[in-house]
């Protein structure tokens, strides 16, 4: 690839492609704008809760009431986003807000209040016509009628279970109209993808808080829908929860009802118990001995508790191996220790003292529990009458902006669209499209002379121009063998093209015709063996290999064609032209045509498509590279000449032919300091 490609360039190469460029910006325009007026129009509309941990909470105690009410107060925003997302609740959703009926006129949308039930036996959408009467509906399509449906009563159809009630319409007015029904089983994965939960971005600590406030938004495509549905579906997951927290605290009540029955019971026991132990034991001296050990052994026990609570909060942070837990470690023991000596001097009590501990202690904890139980009922019973749940909303839905099409996505699309063209047209000029000025091979990187710039010629009115040219090739050529310090009696001029179609054989022709006419002998030897067809420009016939080996002073004029110059037409019926123009019997005719001739010109094959040429071209005194104006490209050009390279032959120079007008674009080749451009144009175009 060129290496030097400068800015000048670049921009001849845009310039001469601005159609191309132009029709990819004006589509790509075209499809913005399409996109964006065709595009169903989206919006986001929002609503804010606050998420806040229970109002009424149970002092810890030990009795564990809590897995008893379950985890419905949702603090974790996490679990909102799945419970508020779930399959049961989008489909109770759509089913009461009628999101699964669509009617075929828009201003009956009013009539889904009035459908209390539908639903299909087989899930799958129906479309269906109804009538509204005044006292009865009808309701029909392809595969079922039934009319005259009562309203208010639940109707078992084939396929359809349905309940209407009466619409409020003037007396005697029918309403007709045509409705689609989809399972509310197929909507809810498309509803979900719409809704959006996330925690404000003030929170930090996210999914874990206890008070957070979170955002749902849902798309949608009518504002006023949106922000209903959005409405309706927050009332309906609060409304759930609270019914859910309802339950749980209803069970949780139950449960301790029957526990506080059965602690009641036997606390009455235990205090008759008790009362009759004090009776028959009243020399005890209860108030100076055993109520000092009651209140030392409740005191310790409290510390021991409270410890166990601080060891097992440092355990989340710290190691076993940790000071502060270590500290806390040996503190227990040591009132662990201070336990056992009481419960040690306890043991050491009358029988009767000992008993009394034992009664007391447990009377004690049964009132204490009872206590607590009674406690939590009162709790429960609050949070049941309050129904409140744990969350609320702050914000109500409301618009907050349109998600798309975005004009601005839009302009990108035709920026995009536009850069495409600009780098598509760069990379076309480099290797694609075929050449449009001789300055470009230079300005390409490719230094072979120019050799001749032949006009094209498409009438008789630049004959002249086009002569010229051919006599200006010869005198190149010439200037080229003398520098070559070519003196040989006979030169050999071979000419080759990239490919097919490049004007070669008439070029080649018209050298000949000139050359002859300058007085000196020539022959134009067509050694494109595959596709040549010099003789039939020439009015010749083809030869065999052996009438080509004959060729002889005896028989040369038969192959004249007019004064001083020759055609040797292409032989035909050769089994390999590869190895025949290595063999000794082709050179040495080739040697005998340098004997008769002043010029040979070889007309070869394309020297892409066949490797004779890369041969040939190491029998010749100057080989040339034909090319033409809108076909050859640049990279084509420039494996031509890596071609030549790999036999150690380079090319003496270029022919750019057919030079006319380029189509796309002209004028500006003067631009950005390359004047070569405008140099070819105005020598040759005007």
């Amino acid at each position: 690839m060129n290496s030097n490609i400068d800015l000048g360039r670049i921009i001849r190469l845009l310039l001469m492609q601005t159609k191309l460029i132009a029709a990819i910006c004006l589509i790509g325009l075209a499809v913005s704008l399409y996109s964006y007026f065709s595009a169903t129009r989206e919006y986001r509309v929002n609503s804010l809760m606050q998420i806040y941990s229970d109002e009424y909470q149970f002092p810890t105690s030990s009795l564990n009431i809590n897995p008893f009410l379950g985890s419905s107060n949702t603090t974790n925003v996490e679990n909102i986003a799945t419970l508020f997302t779930s399959r049961t609740l989008l489909k109770k959703l759509i089913i009461q807000e009628g999101l699964n009926i669509t009617f075929s006129d828009i201003k009956n949308n009013y009539l889904r209040s009035n459908i209390d039930v539908i639903e299909s036996s087989n899930q799958k959408s129906l479309i269906f016509n109804m009538d509204f009467g005044p006292d009865s509906f009808s309701i029909e399509n392809e595969d079922f009628s039934f009319l005259n449906l009562n309203y208010n009563e639940l109707h078992y159809l084939s396929e359809l279970n349905i309940q209407v009630s009466k619409p409020k319409t003037n007396r005697n007015q029918v309403i007709k109209t045509s409705l689609k029904y989809v399972p509310a089983e197929l909507l809810f994965k498309n509803l979900k993808g719409k809704l959006s939960i996330q925690q404000t971005v003030n929170e930090r600590n996210i999914y874990r808080s206890s008070n957070s406030l979170i955002n749902i938004s849902l798309i949608t495509e009518d504002i006023d829908e949106g922000i209903n549905i959005l409405n309706a579906a927050n009332n309906l997951f609060i409304q759930t929860n609270i019914s859910t927290e309802t339950e749980n605290a209803k069970r949780a009540l139950d449960f301790l009802d029957s526990r506080i029955e059965e602690i009641q019971y036997d606390l009455e026991i235990d205090k008759q118990n008790f009362q009759k132990f004090r009776e028959k034991n009243q020399t005890v001296d209860v108030d100076l001995e055993i109520q000092k050990i009651i209140n030392s052994l409740t005191i310790i026990d409290e510390k021991i508790n409270q410890i166990d609570l601080e060891i097992n909060k440092a355990l989340e942070s710290y190691t076993t191996s940790n000071p502060l837990y270590l500290e806390l470690a040996s503190q227990r023991d040591t009132l662990i220790l201070q336990r056992s000596a009481i419960e040690s001097e306890i043991n050491d009590l009358p029988l009767a003292q000992q008993e009394y501990i034992d009664r007391f202690k447990e009377l004690e904890l049964k009132q204490n529990l009872y206590s607590q139980l009674l406690s939590k009922k009162l709790e429960l019973s609050i949070q049941k009458a309050s129904t409140l749940g744990n969350m609320r909303i702050v914000d109500s839905a409301y618009f907050d902006q349109k998600v798309s099409p975005q004009l601005t996505s839009s302009f990108t699309l035709f920026f995009i669209m536009a850069f495409a063209s600009i780098l598509l047209a760069v990379y076309r000029g480099l290797f694609l499209i075929p050449v449009t000025n001789p300055a470009e091979f230079k300005d390409s990187d490719i230094n072979n002379q120019l050799l001749a710039v032949i006009p094209k010629l498409d009438s008789e009115d630049n004959s002249e121009s086009f002569n010229q040219s051919i006599e200006n090739l010869f005198l190149n050529i010439s200037t080229n063998l003398k520098l070559k310090n070519i003196s040989n009696a006979s030169k050999t001029v071979l000419l080759t093209s990239p490919t097919s179609e490049n004007g070669k054989s008439f070029i080649t022709r018209s050298l000949s015709k000139a050359i002859a006419k300058l007085g000196k002998k020539v022959v134009l030897i067509d050694v494109d063996w595959k596709r040549g067809d010099q003789h039939k420009d020439l009015n010749r016939k083809k030869i065999t290999i052996k009438e080509f080996e004959n060729i002889s002073k005896d028989n040369i004029d038969k192959y004249k064609i007019s004064e001083n110059f020759y055609l040797i037409p292409k032989i035909t019926q050769l089994d390999s032209s590869f190895q025949y123009i290595y063999s000794s019997r082709f050179v040495e005719k080739l040697n005998f045509f340098k004997s008769e001739f002043e010029y040979l010109v070889l007309d070869t094959a394309p020297i892409l498509s066949v490797s004779d040429t890369s041969v040939l071209m190491t029998y010749s005194d100057i080989n040339i590279l034909l090319t033409r104006h809108g076909q050859t490209k640049i990279n084509e050009a420039r494996q031509c000449i890596a071609l030549s390279s790999q036999v150690g032959i380079d090319f003496d120079g270029i022919i750019y032919n057919s030079y006319e007008k380029p189509s796309s674009y002209y004028g500006y080749y003067g631009l950005y300091g390359n004047y070569e451009y405008q140099y070819y144009a105005n020598k040759y175009l005007y």
